[in-house]
Order: C-alpha cells, then sequence, then structure tokens
C-alpha cells in the first residue's frame, strides 16, 4: 500500500509551487522587460550601434583615399596610427590597423559604399567622415589624384559645396576661394582660407564676421554629433576648436576686440 501524505501537507505543497512559479513568471517577465529596454528603448544602446556603424565606415573611407594615388605611404599609415589613436586608443588602434591593411588590398566600390552611407547616416556626421578624408590626404600633401576622389566621394555623400569648401579651408591655410581655382587672387588677405571656413566673404562687416561665427559655431557644436558615439564628439570637437582658430585669425587681422 502507497504512502499518503497528510491532506494539509499535500496543499502546502501545491501552494508552493503555485507561489514559487508565480515568482519566476514575474522574474522572467521583468528580465524580459529589461531586455527589450536594452535592446531597443535606451538611447545608449543605439549610440553604440551608431559609433559601430560609424567606425567601420571611416575605416573604409580611409582605405579608399589611401588608394586613390596607387600607394600607401607611410606617412599616411602614421597618420592613421595618430588620428585612431586620439579617437579610439591605442589598443582599437593596434585592432583597426590589421583591419584596414586588408581593406587595402580590396577594391572598394566607393560609389556604392557612400550612396549607402548617405541614406544610413545623418548628415553632421558625414561631414566628421569628411574631416577623416582630408586628413588621411593631408598626410603628404593632398594630391590631385585624392583632392578629386575626395570632391567626388562627398558629391555621393551629399554634402553640399560650402560645407566642403569650408572643412577643406581648414586643412589648407593656403587655399583660396573657389576650390575650382589653381590660384590666390592678387589682393586676397592672407586670413583668406579663414573667411572660407567661415563660410563669409573677406569684405564682411565685423559685425557680420561675428555673427559667421555664432552661427558657425551653433551649426558644428559637437553636440551635433552625440549620437553618433564619442569618436565622432571628439572629431567634432576638434572642427570646433579648428573654426575658433579662424575666428582668432580674422580677429587679429583686424584688430576686433
Amino acid at each position: 500500500m502507497f504512502f499518503q501524505p497528510p491532506v494539509d501537507d499535500f496543499i502546502f505543497t501545491v501552494t508552493l509551487f503555485l507561489v514559487v512559479g508565480t515568482l519566476l513568471a514575474g522574474a522572467f517577465g521583468v528580465l524580459a522587460r529589461v531586455f527589450f529596454l536594452l535592446t531597443y528603448d535606451i538611447p545608449w544602446v543605439e549610440r553604440r550601434r551608431n559609433a559601430r556603424l560609424f567606425k567601420s565606415t571611416q575605416l573604409k573611407l580611409a582605405a579608399i583615399v589611401m588608394q586613390a594615388d596607387g600607394h600607401t605611404t607611410r606617412r599616411e599609415l602614421g597618420v592613421f596610427k595618430e588620428l585612431w589613436t586620439e579617437l579610439y586608443g591605442e589598443k582599437d588602434c593596434l585592432r583597426s590597423l590589421k583591419k584596414l591593411k586588408k581593406l587595402l588590398k580590396e577594391r572598394i566600390k566607393y560609389v556604392d559604399l557612400c550612396l549607402d552611407i548617405t541614406r544610413n547616416i545623418p548628415y553632421q556626421s558625414r561631414l566628421e567622415l569628411l574631416r577623416t578624408l582630408f586628413s588621411i590626404a593631408a598626410a603628404d600633401d593632398t594630391s590631385d589624384q585624392e583632392l578629386s576622389l575626395i570632391q567626388d566621394m562627398a558629391h555621393y555623400l551629399n554634402i553640399q559645396a560650402y560645407d566642403f569648401d569650408s572643412i577643406f579651408a581648414l586643412f589648407s591655410h593656403t587655399w583660396y576661394g573657389s576650390r575650382r581655382q589653381k590660384a590666390a587672387p592678387q589682393d586676397t588677405p592672407s586670413a583668406y582660407w579663414a573667411y572660407t571656413a567661415l563660410e563669409i566673404p573677406p569684405t564682411a562687416t565685423d559685425e557680420e564676421v561675428k555673427k559667421a561665427y555664432r552661427r558657425m559655431a551653433m551649426k558644428y557644436h559637437p553636440d551635433k554629433v552625440a549620437d553618433m558615439g564619442r569618436a565622432a564628439y571628439r572629431s567634432a570637437t576638434a572642427k570646433f576648436q579648428a573654426l575658433g582658430q579662424a575666428y582668432e585669425t580674422i580677429k587679429r587681422e583686424r584688430g576686433i576686440k
């Protein structure tokens, strides 16, 4: 004859199972909600995704520019290391350098890549990608092939001409006027690059200069790219500081206080 547990013990056991089951179901629901929040709702998760996209895109674009004149120089690799270390740290730089060397052996279709970037990356962040291209190209003096390539890439990145000119001016202080000009007009001031960077003509009044700087400071503020991660933010900060230098150059030339 089988052992029959007391009725009270049986009810206790069933009740215990129900309570434990309810608690486990509740805990599972909480964990599922947390997972959902971490995956879809929390802004920092989206920023991490954007940061990965920004970095991978940045790496591919750098490789394309390095391939422009048919060979990669040590100075270009040196600038890449310096830039990557500043933006991502030394350890990440070493890992990214290995990926870069693999990309340099490929022929990347930059038109398709740029169109994809335009669809998936905001305009302000695309301007930071353009800065990366000029940083690499300026490593050993921007060649005609590199400049032509960057212009073409900027077109497919849907970057406006005045933004292109402004950023280019920050990298080339001897460059004057439209990027199609071969030489500077004879009567251009030495700070012409600074006017180009602020997107104003040298004939602008002092008040217009001040207004232009305030406008550019708002337009290129690092907070505009905060959603793309720390590297984009640091890049934008460097550009923001360069605009400040352009403004100070004009102020010194004009004696503005």
